[in-house]
């Protein structure tokens, strides 16, 4: 999408008087680097509208499979502009990693490197004996959800749990809730797109699991590090 587009739309809510209804402004995948800026813009004015709104990056660049899937130049701008205007980060593993400058990170390298950055972050696709995680790491405290591993390679899972856990905490769930909720609800949807032998995520014939996963793990809390 061009970043004259993304503008538009910009103006389109000022112009309709909607900026102070935003509650959040969630980002996910650019594929431009001249799309940082009205990123920023509409952060800015969805701020200055409405100074409970928060600023959710998920900064989609690459995964461990694939490696980086944006140029260099987007990805470091993503890194070193949008990552620190962010009130929360929702990376997957090999993203976190990415950002501070590894290769790679264990489980307890996530949550140091969640730590420094100093804002919550839910870091998906983390180790787990179980079969994968989801860590949330913030200054109140780390938890982690674990989920058995799928034989599905789906493309969007990272994007739908963010979009859940953002939902469930504008709608007032602690974070340990938010998580185990969008942790049941993607894991039933993909349980859903394997018995459909279905290519893409079945969201319009799963809306029910969104609301009401028949999966509620339990997120752990984790005990502080040292």
């Amino acid at each position: 999408m061009p970043a004259t587009l993304l503008g538009a739309m910009l103006e389109g809510l000022r112009d309709d008087g909607l900026l102070g209804q935003v509650d959040a402004v969630h980002c996910g995948y650019l594929a431009l680097a001249e799309q940082i800026s009205v990123v920023l813009e509409a952060v800015d004015r969805v701020r200055s509208a409405n100074r409970g709104a928060v600023f959710v990056l998920d900064p989609v660049i690459g995964d461990v499979e694939r490696g980086l899937y944006v140029p260099d130049h987007v990805a470091e701008g993503v890194a070193e502009t949008l990552v620190r205007e962010a009130d929360w980060i929702t990376p997957n593993a090999w993203e976190l990693a990415r950002i501070v400058g590894r290769d790679s990170l264990d489980f307890r390298g996530l949550r140091e490197a969640a730590r420094r950055l100093g804002k919550p972050a839910l870091v998906t696709s983390t180790p787990s004996p179980k079969g994968i995680g989801t860590l949330y790491a913030a200054p109140t405290g780390d938890w982690l959800v674990e989920m058995p591993l799928l034989p599905l390679a789906a493309k969007g899972a990272g994007d739908l749990f963010t979009a859940l856990f953002l939902a469930r905490r504008l709608l007032g769930s602690a974070p340990a809730v938010a998580l185990e909720a969008a942790a049941g609800s993607v894991h039933d949807v993909l349980v859903r797109q394997l018995a459909q032998a279905a290519s893409d995520l079945p969201l319009p014939s799963a809306q029910e699991l969104l609301a009401d996963p028949v999966t509620w793990p339990t997120a752990k809390p984790l005990p502080p590090l040292d």
